[in-house]
């Protein structure tokens, strides 16, 4: 505890290998070291996922624990923002699981919000099973960075445990089954040492975005391969204009590099990330032993349309679903969620010691 406050460290997890059964020793060695790092976050394995099986269980703590001082000033931030400019609600995060809570609960458990964002568009995909009558479907959300994609039947979205981060990190909180992939507008084609073109996983961003956005960006992306295919109007519409001219030069380079030509390889990119986006449906759905022919696929996010298409003929999707408002999906899906919240306990016994009050309880 001492060399924790000598080096200031903002955050500390505890994991004890037993603690599921017994927080004891978890919590006297909170007290200890909040006795000596009075401000530092600490948080212990017993209370961010009291269940067997250490790794998982340590994982998440280290998370929390990562997360908690970064989304804690966050939320401070927001709030005091909003309360300057007049707003007095409650205000709501959305969570992984597909429900909202507030922000002091979000505070501490940041871990929940992982995949906040994706759930907001497995929400409207829910709503839109009500709406039109389908009763199963993919739901599929391309942005910027990444394509995400899930199962909805009959108006809920499918729940996992076994959530991994990259690098095989478990996550253990019960959270929408969401497959991303690093598949988006704004993600990069380039050639790899084997000569092949390659798209992703990374990304222009918003900043500098794709070369077509005038915003100082060189490199191409899918979103300069529609335009240069036509499948972007360069005046979107009167809202901005993108510069044809800076995503040929973009094209260009790549096209010189693997020897064909400019719309060949703007094809080519398309092609490819569209695969990739069919990889992230093949996952959640062949993991899940569902047919893909008995589903509709429902494309969400400002670049999912354009590919919806390809995605659902690689994966013999035969119906796709484009609603008015693709862009704003999560958006609206995110007013239509509910309060929500998993809480969970372990117990281990043998099945024929089995206390059956104590299991009720």
């Amino acid at each position: 505890a001492q060399q924790i406050a000598a080096r200031e460290f903002p955050a500390v997890g505890i994991g004890f290998i037993n603690a599921y059964a017994n927080a004891d020793h978890e919590n006297r060695m909170r007290e200890i070291v909040l006795a000596h790092n009075p401000d530092t976050h600490v948080v212990i394995s017993a209370e961010t996922r009291p269940v067997f099986r250490e790794h998982a269980r340590f994982t998440t703590t280290a998370i929390r624990a990562a997360l908690m001082p970064v989304m804690t000033g966050y939320f401070d931030r927001l709030a005091a923002a909003l309360g300057d400019e007049g707003f007095r609600g409650s205000l709501l995060i959305l969570k992984s699981n597909g429900g909202v809570m507030g922000t002091e609960l979000a505070k501490q458990r940041p871990e929940e919000l992982i995949e906040s964002g994706p759930a907001g568009g497995v929400a409207y995909a829910a709503y839109l099973t009500h709406a039109t009558h389908i009763e199963n479907i993919i739901h599929t959300d391309v942005g910027g960075t990444s394509f995400d994609a899930s199962i909805v039947e009959s108006g809920h979205g499918l729940i996992t445990r076994n959530y991994e981060l990259e690098w095989e990190v478990p996550i253990s909180v019960p959270m929408l089954d969401i497959r991303s992939v690093g598949a988006g507008g704004g993600s990069i084609a380039w050639v790899d040492k084997g000569n092949s073109l390659r798209v992703g996983p990374k990304s222009a961003g918003s900043d500098p975005g794709p070369a077509c956005y005038r915003r100082g960006g060189t490199e191409p992306t899918v979103t300069d391969a529609n335009l240069i295919l036509g499948r972007l109007h360069p005046s979107l519409g009167g809202k901005f204009t993108l510069e044809t001219e800076a995503a040929e030069r973009a094209i260009d380079g790549v096209a010189r590099a693997i020897g064909l030509s400019r719309i060949e390889t703007a094809e080519g990119i398309i092609r490819i990330s569209c695969e990739a986006m069919a990889q992230a449906v093949k996952g959640v759905v062949v993991d899940r032993a569902r047919d893909p022919r008995d589903y509709v696929l429902a494309s969400f996010g400002g670049a999912g349309p354009m590919h919806a298409c390809f995605v659902a003929q690689a994966m013999n999707v035969p119906t796709v679903l484009v609603p008015a408002h693709a862009g704003v999906a999560s958006a609206f899906g995110a007013i239509a969620m509910n309060l929500r919240h998993d809480l969970e306990s372990f117990l281990y016994a043998a099945l024929d010691l089995i206390d059956t009050e104590q299991l009720n309880a």
